[in-house]
């Protein structure tokens, strides 16, 4: 999982990413990735490189301010929560308005953080599905909810999520049962594809956004 940290002072990005780390010490794949500034996350989401999934976000920044930052990420849906983690409660209803999961204030922030986290993790656990998948030599767990496509290359399966790419070893029949009534379908013998996800069909391909995937005849007449 990869969650993000956006503050344009050094000494509370730091304490920020201390907090979080000491507090999901113990789960497995957990990146920080850290920002300094709004502009930059803009600028990955352009870019196609930006994979958080849990955006820790201060508000008073410059030249973009946290505020503009989520009404860009929810303009544009990009699948990632938002924690505000900020000075002053000026902008407390704005950020419930772009969905925020909470609104902390830095003064409160080693009491009330490492209790937030928690809470997020365990409802997105809760409410979550998950595919557990053998990857690199480690048991990963995949969220259903991410996973966009998922693709057969020779032995290896891949595993197309909103954010990265996982492979393992395994068949996509295997994956077809696995995934039986979860809101997938096969539509190649290379492919299954979420449906959900899927924004345009033709006789002989599906779209994801700008993806074009191949739909092969005997899959043809089940989409």
């Amino acid at each position: 999982m990869y969650i993000g940290i956006c503050d344009d002072n050094n000494k509370d990005l730091s304490r920020l990413r201390n907090i979080i780390s000491n507090t999901l010490f113990d789960v497995e794949d957990i990146s920080i990735v850290s920002y300094t500034n709004g502009k930059d996350i803009i600028w990955d989401i352009e870019k196609g490189t930006f994979k958080c999934e849990l955006l820790y976000l201060d508000i008073f920044m410059d030249p973009v301010d946290g505020m503009k930052v989520a009404e860009y990420i929810r303009g544009n849906d990009v699948d990632v929560d938002i924690i505000f983690v900020t000075n002053s409660v000026e902008h407390v209803y704005e950020g419930y308005l772009y969905k925020a999961f909470a609104y902390i204030l830095k003064d409160s922030m080693d009491s009330k953080l490492p209790d937030i986290t928690l809470r997020y993790m365990k409802e997105i656990s809760t409410a979550e599905e998950y595919l557990n998948i053998t990857s690199e030599g480690a048991v990963k767990r995949i969220p259903i909810s991410r996973i966009l496509y998922i693709e057969s290359d020779a032995r290896k399966l891949l595993l197309h999520l909103k954010n990265d790419v996982v492979s393992f070893y395994g068949k996509l029949s295997e994956m077809e049962e696995m995934l039986d009534n979860k809101g997938f379908m096969r539509i190649h013998q290379s492919y299954m594809v979420k449906e959900n996800a899927v924004t345009k069909y033709t006789k002989t391909s599906v779209y994801i956004g700008d993806l074009v995937l191949p739909v092969s005849r005997k899959y043809a007449s089940k989409l």
